[in-house]
């Protein structure tokens, strides 16, 4: 990387400004979520359904993502995929019906699935083995700040002209900084070995992804991996603003800075978590202590009723700073595979990880649905529920995780 650091720069900035709409595109409804309720009569189990779409949108696309990655290489891949969440925000834009609204975030998900997994494939090229982890920490950290532009920004757009406009916006802008990631953006520094290499046929391609499946080491992460952001996404992406507007009567804009204070904490925890697995030459006990952490987060959030604002935002905070254990789960079942299945198996553990976010989305929906509302406002007692459901979930994906083998930066990069 030494030669090419301007360059190596120059590439993750560029990916990251590109990368905000795919946070932002996945974070919006849970400022969206009142306003849809009242502009359109949308229940809670319906804004989990239509979350939940764009997450299984976005966990579907993941297998042909791989395959796209690896064939076409990152860059035209990006650039095709990035363009198609414009569109998404266009059709949400004029959505008359829950139906079409679903539409226009299925969309936007399946566009967003190239957003993380995408970058990773060009960081594995541009960036030395042992510090892939902190790469991919620093991405998704820095990438928050979309989610910040989903909270009080987003919220004041639509105050001002209203989500409809806002989301025409959106869409322009989504173009723009496609079109800057297309010139800004190579596959491998120059030197790079990947531009000697052949492309592999179709064939080759589907048994390169029939090589990553057949991994046993790889499924207990994967079972981690299910439950991982599926424990804090439904929260912060849709649950955070009814639960802050019901519990505790906040208003849109101060549903907007709570929402900002929760998601500087996860931020905080993706830039921090990265560097960890160097820094204790390990990657297994890192998660584990991660993935504890946010199930006693959780766990305290279901037990202790009536909670201060502050108390429940703290808890929200400690959730979303210790939830990024997922950087070091990317890092060590990448770990597994050679460079030539880098695309596939990144994609498998991205997609399984969504698919859990698609599958909470829906099921807390149902959870919190399951508890009598009143004036269309949720009980404590159901989010409280809510919370309890997620924590034994996690607690379970802990469980299956404990059986995996360790794979220390160390011995990743002795092996290259």
């Amino acid at each position: 990387m030494s030669s090419h650091k301007g360059a190596a720069i120059r590439v993750f900035l560029s990916l990251y400004v590109l990368y905000l709409m795919s946070m932002f595109y996945r974070s919006t409804n849970a400022v969206l979520a009142p306003v849809l309720l009242a502009d359109m009569g949308i229940q809670a189990d319906q804004l989990g359904i239509l979350t939940g779409t764009f997450f299984a949108v976005f966990g579907i696309m993941q297998i042909p993502t791989g395959l796209f990655l690896d064939r076409f290489g990152p860059r035209a891949t990006i650039t095709a995929m990035m363009l198609i969440p414009a569109a998404g925000s266009l059709v949400f834009s004029q959505a008359q019906t829950v139906g079409e609204l679903a539409l226009g975030q299925g969309i936007m998900g399946a566009g967003c699935a190239v957003g993380l997994s995408g970058a990773i494939v060009v960081f594995v090229r541009w960036f030395p083995a042992d510090r892939i982890a902190t790469m991919i920490s620093l991405y998704s950290g820095m990438g928050n700040v979309g989610i910040i532009l989903s909270a009080t920004p987003l919220a004041a757009g639509i105050a001002a002209f209203g989500w409809r406009d806002s989301f025409v916006f959106v869409a322009a802008l989504n173009v723009l900084l496609v079109a800057q990631m297309f010139f800004l953006v190579r596959d491998a520094p120059p030197d790079h070995p990947y531009h000697g290499e052949r492309r592999e046929t179709l064939g080759a391609i589907f048994r390169g992804l029939g090589e990553v499946l057949a991994t046993r080491a790889i499924w207990p992460m994967l079972a981690l991996a299910f439950v991982s952001l599926a424990m804090v996404l439904p929260i912060r992406s849709l649950w955070a603003g009814p639960y802050l507007a019901d519990v505790y009567g906040l208003d849109a804009i101060e549903r907007g800075n709570m929402l900002m204070v929760f998601t500087v904490a996860m931020l905080v925890g993706n830039v921090g978590f990265g560097p960890l697995d160097r820094l204790f030459d390990r990657r297994k006990p890192v998660v584990l202590a991660g993935a504890a952490i946010s199930a006693a987060a959780l766990v305290c959030l279901a037990l202790f009723p009536s909670l201060s604002l502050y108390a429940a935002m703290t808890l929200l905070c400690i959730l979303g700073v210790a939830c990024n254990y997922v950087v070091i789960i990317f890092a060590h079942g990448r770990a597994l595979f050679p460079l030539r299945l880098v695309g596939r198996s990144i994609t498998l553990i991205n997609g399984v990880n969504m698919f859990g976010i698609a599958v909470m989305q829906v099921a807390t929906g149902y959870v919190i649905r399951g508890f009598p509302a009143t004036d269309g406002t949720a009980p404590e007692i159901a989010y409280r529920a809510m919370f309890g459901f997620l924590a034994v979930c996690l607690v379970c994906g802990m469980l299956v995780y404990t059986r995996s083998k360790d794979i220390p930066p160390s011995v990743e990069r002795a092996g290259r």
